[in-house]
């Protein structure tokens, strides 16, 4: 995961990107979840189509860790997935502690996760637009045996620098 040099804003908001390329994402959205099974811990990252994914969960017993306040008003209700929400600062002084905070959470399980990008580029590749974000993705992805990109067709040949 790359990192931007300087925070940055890019595009739409979240609430305004959710209907963008909505029937590619529902798409996308739908086969990602197929390929989650019984008892798996999942990291669900901040994502339009990963909250899209959530329409298609099957019923099944799922631990899921989220850094994503709208993944977890989603779930928490649904008896069948153990929750757990890693919360964090964009702070820089408490950056540092969310990192060290989800190692130290989940060291002996194995992950699946899934993450969203701002950005995709083939050399650069994939961006977050905060640094904090490139850095929870990047902890996350070097602790996890599977990880998926969700990107829809908006977000590639881009890179943020």
């Amino acid at each position: 995961w790359c990192k931007p040099k300087k925070n940055v804003s890019v595009g739409l908001s979240f609430s305004l990107r959710q209907g963008e390329t909505l029937p590619e994402k529902l798409d996308i959205a739908r086969k990602v979840a197929s390929y989650i099974k019984e008892g798996e811990v999942l990291f669900l990252d901040t994502s339009t189509t990963l909250l899209l994914m959530l329409r298609f969960f099957a019923d099944m017993n799922l631990t899921v860790v989220t850094n994503s306040f709208p993944v977890m008003e989603e779930l928490y209700k649904n008896p069948k997935i153990q929750l757990h929400m890693g919360l964090g600062s964009t702070r820089k002084s408490t950056s540092d502690h969310w990192i060290i905070q989800l190692q130290n959470m989940y060291p002996d399980f194995i992950m699946t996760n899934f993450f969203g990008a701002s950005a995709v580029d083939a050399s650069f590749g994939a961006s977050a637009t905060r640094e904090i974000e490139a850095a929870v993705k990047r902890c996350v992805y070097a602790n996890a045996e599977e990880g998926y990109l969700l990107a829809d067709h908006t977000k590639f040949g881009k890179k943020i620098s």
